[in-house]
């Protein structure tokens, strides 16, 4: 595996490889937008979204305070009306949900789709360690997920870079997306104000999927990343193409006109479905395969 200009190349990639992606963050330029709280030293601040604190303790409400900071917990335990106390947080947490499991392990030309989500994982934890932010995240495999707490600095981003690094068990059978259980986890371990990213080919993006992002979207900045293959942009000419599969090679036919319009529309209909989501809920959303442009693709995300 080498590291070009481009970007990863091929059906796998190593650590070192990871690392040495620092040098593409930094072409590019994550431009801060108006914060809330200018006196915290987190570069990555956004327009507020939740609280971006830490809870710290809860007190007597005293006359004054937020009405929507009531601890009503406490409040029903003890009878008498508690407020939350929070702790602004030095740094903003920035989460990557990266979705690297056996239904991304496929590509056509120059890089597999799971090594494109690495290499965008990799790049957007440089950005943060350099921007001063807290780096962690869910990499998920088949049926289970790697879990990284948020760290500042270097160390988050290498511990996001062992994770993706994480080799998948053997087996004989296609598992599909564990995206649900990877969003599920999200929900108990991002803080609120938290920047989540979610790198997936979103091939599984269903109701409950959706709900999950929409309860996360309340209290978060979250920017979706759909990583497809060439072909799942635009179909090859006309003919009959072998595919290696676990189960041995399998021919997709699609030298007939029927086969090539009900292939097309349901692939424009999966896209369709993440920008429609994307656009109701004001998040930004992009679409990325291996060989783009992906430090002037992420200027567009980053804005």
């Amino acid at each position: 595996m080498s590291v070009e200009l481009q970007g990863l190349r091929g059906a796998d990639y190593s650590v070192d490889d990871l690392l040495r992606l620092r040098y593409r963050a930094k072409q590019i330029r994550w431009k801060n937008p108006p914060s809330s709280r200018a006196s915290s030293s987190g570069a990555l601040r956004s327009k507020f979204r939740g609280r971006g604190m830490n809870f710290a303790e809860s007190r007597l409400y005293l006359p004054g305070d937020d009405v929507r900071m009531i601890d009503w917990k406490v409040t029903a335990r003890s009878t008498r009306t508690h407020t939350k106390i929070f702790e602004e947080e030095k740094e903003r947490p920035v989460f990557v949900v990266a979705d690297i499991g056996s239904q991304m392990r496929f590509g056509s030309r120059i890089a597999f789709k799971h090594v494109v989500v690495a290499e965008i994982a990799a790049t957007l934890a440089w950005l943060a360690a350099e921007k001063g932010d807290r780096i962690g995240g869910l990499v998920g495999l088949d049926k289970t997920h790697v879990e990284v707490k948020p760290v500042v600095g270097r160390g988050g981003v290498t511990r996001l870079l062992r994770a993706l690094d994480t080799k998948m068990p053997n087996q004989d059978v296609f598992q599909g997306s564990n995206l649900l259980s990877m969003l599920k986890r999200t929900q108990h371990v991002a803080h609120p104000g938290s920047l989540i990213f979610v790198i997936s080919d979103f091939s599984d993006f269903n109701e409950d999927i959706q709900n999950l992002m929409s309860r996360l979207r309340q209290h978060n900045d979250l920017a979706l990343i759909q990583v497809l293959d060439a072909l799942e942009l635009q179909l090859p000419p006309v003919g009959q193409y072998p595919l290696k599969h676990p189960d041995g090679v399998r021919t997709i036919d699609l030298s007939g006109k029927q086969n090539r319009v009900k292939l097309d529309a349901f692939l424009k209909q999966r896209r369709l479905r993440v920008e429609a989501f994307s656009k109701r809920h004001r998040c930004p959303s992009a679409v990325l395969s291996a060989g783009d442009d992906f430090v002037s693709r992420l200027h567009s995300i980053l804005r």
